[in-house]
């Protein structure tokens, strides 16, 4: 585990604002993340995370159903993405690699 990925144990969900003690870095999943390095057995870089709760990274991920459709699902992403980088940020995180 990275720094990044330990931090997101105690922060609230970028999507719902859960802070119920489930929240993870969640790596990007589906068209674009093999762009940022997802392969077979592989994940991108922790910099591409959205700090998500169980409830909110099932759904992200398709494994529970939800309101909204794939392609929209795939549009969120890098908005979560970007508002879970402007919270490393803040709390003094460098952004390389």
């Amino acid at each position: 585990m990275s720094a990044i990925t330990d931090f997101a144990r105690d922060q609230s969900c970028v999507l719902c604002g859960n802070r119920d003690g489930t929240v993870v870095a969640a790596h990007m999943n589906g068209p674009l993340s093999a762009k940022l390095g997802r392969g077979l057995a592989l994940k991108p870089s922790d910099l591409f995370c959205a700090h998500l709760c169980c409830q909110c990274h099932n759904q992200m991920d398709g494994r529970v159903p939800s309101a909204m459709t794939r392609d929209e699902i795939n549009e969120l992403w890098p908005i979560l993405i970007l508002l879970t980088q402007q919270r490393l940020l803040e709390a003094g995180f460098q952004m390389t690699r």
